[in-house]
């Protein structure tokens, strides 16, 4: 059975897994947007409290200067509407996340979502071994984006689709086991 949460708040037994993990000393959000923000907030709100976690966050994009709680790194994404800077980006993404990602060595990467600066972070992340939290996957939109999502999807260690539609797609298309997914709902509706 793919977990789901109990209760009013849909992040309790999303949190709950966290902070449960003994071994989960450093979490590390990768936000490139305000969006990507605004989901994981509740989630950094909570977690900042627990004096067993440390939290570090890299940045990019359109993700703005807010009031993180723990070291900070930026990475580089050009933004020119091209799809020259889609993949001059994901290059330098690639690059940069391996040396930042050897700095830091977080316990896990927080990822949302499916924007095209998301897939080269997870596979740096992936080859460095260092699990991947994925939230919002298994969503379809019939865009690029859906290829991008599923193949960050496959690269993760720990799920957070938004329904229960996308918790099945990850289960039965991508192949992940039940324990594997958490149904957490719409985040950024809890903050």
């Amino acid at each position: 059975m793919i977990w789901q949460n109990r209760g009013n708040d849909p992040l309790v037994g999303s949190i709950a897994l966290l902070e449960g993990v003994i071994w989960l000393k450093k979490v590390c959000f990768y936000l490139t947007t305000r969006g990507n923000y605004a989901k994981t907030k509740s989630i950094i709100d909570h977690l900042r409290d627990n004096p067993a976690i440390q939290l570090q966050y890299i940045i990019g994009g359109g993700c703005p200067e807010m009031e993180f709680y723990g070291p900070i790194r930026h990475i580089t994404i050009i933004k020119d509407g091209s799809y020259s800077g889609t993949f001059k980006s994901a290059g330098l993404i690639s690059v940069e996340m391996g040396v930042i990602l050897q700095e830091l060595m977080p316990d896990i990467l927080v990822i949302v979502a499916d924007r095209f600066e998301c897939l080269p972070a997870a596979m740096i992340t992936h080859y460095m071994g260092i699990p991947i939290a994925h939230i919002e996957g298994g969503e379809h939109s019939a865009s690029i984006d859906d290829n991008i999502r599923d193949a960050v999807t496959a690269l993760a260690t720990l799920h957070f689709p938004c329904t229960q539609a996308a918790a099945h797609r990850i289960k039965f298309a991508l192949m992940k086991e039940d324990s594997e997914i958490w149904c957490a709902a719409i985040m950024k509706l809890w903050i």
